[in-house]
């Protein structure tokens, strides 16, 4: 898997990314909003149905009236044919009967109460009043004491029977201006309901979007960073975006992929390191393997040669043998090789690990003292500061063997005694006790080493110091030692003229490293 290039995906939506208010408030406001508008039209609704209702009183109000004055009307009638032919006792209870109607029908009208307005009710009293009125100025010349005057009769009928229609006339205008006033209010009702159905779908399509877009439209973004994620680009961070609910999820989101991009980073590292490590074991081994054939059947030919070397230079310097200077000088160059590659050899055996050292408990800090002590004297150190750092009271006891642990102790000083200036040059041996671990730096401000030199600096027969005593062999048996006694050797630096860091790890006494 291959980390992709860091990418945060736009707002594209513009959406607010300071925007605080959460999911779950916007859902109530919304519904809140969407069902206050949902009541409101229901409501005016209601309120059309019983003003319609009103109206609908009002009308059977009047029919009512209207049903009552007919009956009276038809009596009224029926006087009228009775005066004309000449019946006057039966057109006499006639009109008393229909006086007695209108009577109780205004007394009615005047103790009730119109629902269609008082003047009409004032107007149909009135008219009741009159007709009573015309009836009894009728009736009084019906009695039987007074003579009949045809004529009068006829005129006071006419006028009565005009009141009456006049009575019902007004019951009429009644019902027509309610059916006028009805049927506005009907169109009025009719349109607020549609325009209430309109406003409360829309409305209610509004907020079924918004709230469709709140939801779904983060969650996609949400998804599609998921999606570049694990397709390796794990430098993938979302924008903040949406409610409150989404931001935190976006949020945990980048924390998972930071963590996810530092693991696989370390997990990188790691493998290269385990790779650097492994090609140098692999190395070591392939050395030590060769080493372990031959050096034992160089070792007896050095060893001759050596010896010839130092007898011949021995009788050549007595006393009366006139033995050139330059063959001395060569059986000395002689020697000193022979001498030299014998130490190789021996190093080559030292790296096979053809031999298993006897392990005890050792003081990683008496080990430093003493590797400081003897270095302070020797020619190489002379003018550097070797300074031991870190907790004096704790001895820093780890298991292994302590000549093989001062051998490599020596080595990583003396690595870092060459790297160093003569008049200004500052080794630094800081050991402390981390996690169940014994840790050791090897300091100096010396001339530092490139990301190369970190690559193969382990390896044998790497050196910078060719022909200046150097053979390569020095750190990679360290890191041999140390991965022998179960521990790690690795190498740091900033740079060319930056200096450089050892770190020796040991696991403490006792156990407890991981």
């Amino acid at each position: 898997m291959q980390a992709g290039r860091k990418s945060r995906f736009a707002d594209r939506d513009g959406d607010d990314p300071g925007q605080k208010m959460t999911l779950a408030r916007k859902t109530v406001i919304r519904l809140g909003a969407l069902t206050a508008a949902m009541l409101a039209a229901g409501g005016a609704a209601v309120w059309c149905l019983l003003m319609l209702q009103s109206l609908n009183g009002v009308t059977r109000e009047e029919f009512e009236e209207l049903r009552e004055i007919r009956p009276i009307e038809r009596v009224m009638w029926n006087a009228a044919i009775h005066l004309t032919s000449g019946d006057r006792a039966t057109a006499s209870a006639d009109l008393d009967s229909v006086r007695e109607g209108l009577r109780d029908f205004a007394e009615e009208q005047q103790t009730g109460f119109s629902r269609l307005s008082a003047e009409h009710a004032a107007s149909e009293q009135n008219r009741a009043r009159l007709t009573i009125k015309a009836i009894e100025t009728l009736r009084s010349y019906l009695e039987p004491d007074k003579p009949p005057a045809p004529a009068e009769e006829a005129r006071l009928l006419a006028s009565a029977r005009n009141d009456l229609n006049l009575l019902i006339d007004e019951f009429e205008a009644g019902v027509a201006q309610i059916h006028v006033r009805t049927t506005h209010r009907f169109q009025v009702v009719l349109i607020a309901l549609v325009i209430g159905f309109v406003v409360v779908t829309v409305g209610a399509a509004v907020v079924s979007y918004t709230h469709y877009r709140s939801v779904i439209r983060p969650l996609r973004y949400v998804r599609d960073g998921v999606r570049t994620l694990a397709r390796g680009a794990l430098a993938t961070r979302l924008e903040p975006r949406g409610d409150a609910e989404f931001t935190d999820l976006q949020n945990d989101f980048n924390t998972m992929a930071g963590e996810l991009e530092s693991l696989y980073r370390n997990l990188e590292q790691r493998v290269a390191d385990q790779g650097r490590r492994l090609a140098v074991s692999e190395r070591l081994a392939s050395v030590g393997f060769l080493a372990a054939g031959v050096a034992h059947e160089i070792n007896n030919p050095l060893a001759i040669m050596a010896g010839h070397a130092q007898s011949a230079l021995r009788r050549a310097r007595q006393p009366g043998n006139s033995i050139d200077a330059d063959v001395t000088r060569d059986l000395e160059i002689i020697r000193d090789e022979a001498f030299r590659a014998k130490e190789i050899t021996q190093q080559l055996l030292d790296l096979s690990g053809g031999r298993d050292p006897q392990q005890s408990r050792v003081s990683l800090r008496a080990v430093i003292d003493d590797v400081a002590g003897i270095l302070r004297d020797t020619p190489l150190c002379s003018g550097k500061a070797i300074q031991s750092t870190g907790e004096r009271v704790d001895p820093l006891l780890v298991n292994g063997s302590e000549p093989e642990l001062k051998q490599v102790v020596i080595n990583l000083t003396m690595n870092a005694a060459h790297a160093v200036a003569p008049d200004r040059g500052l080794i630094e041996l800081r050991a402390r006790r981390a996690n169940g671990w014994i840790e050791l730096d090897v300091r100096d401000n010396g001339c530092g080493m490139t990301p190369e030199t970190l690559e193969h600096v382990f390896e044998p027969f790497f050196t910078h110091r060719k022909g200046r005593g150097g053979i390569g062999l020095g750190l990679t048996i360290s890191h041999a030692i140390i991965e022998r006694h179960g521990g790690e050797l690795s190498a740091a630096s900033d740079g060319p003229g930056r200096g450089s860091v050892f770190t020796m790890r040991l696991p403490a006494f006792g156990g407890g490293a991981a």
